[in-house]
């Protein structure tokens, strides 16, 4: 997950915790929160579930999580 970072000028920060994760994006000056919930928005639209919180996406598996779908996350 951490190796994504230098993918966009717009990531900040990466963290994480066992399967759950936060990814800080850059804010726009004027549009506080906007694009993070832009990112989370397109991925909804591809069958990803993330929540937009200010300028952080909240990654976290469901409740029921098997090996399989680890494996099509990665």
């Amino acid at each position: 997950m951490h190796g994504v970072r230098s993918a966009s000028p717009h990531i900040r920060d990466i963290r994480n915790l066992g399967m759950l994760g936060a990814v800080d994006v850059a804010s726009d000056a004027d549009a506080f929160g906007q694009r993070a919930r832009a990112v989370a928005e397109q991925c909804f639209e591809n069958d990803i579930f993330v929540r937009a919180l200010g300028e952080t996406l909240i990654l976290s598996p469901p409740l029921v999580f098997t090996a399989a779908h680890v494996d099509e996350c990665m």
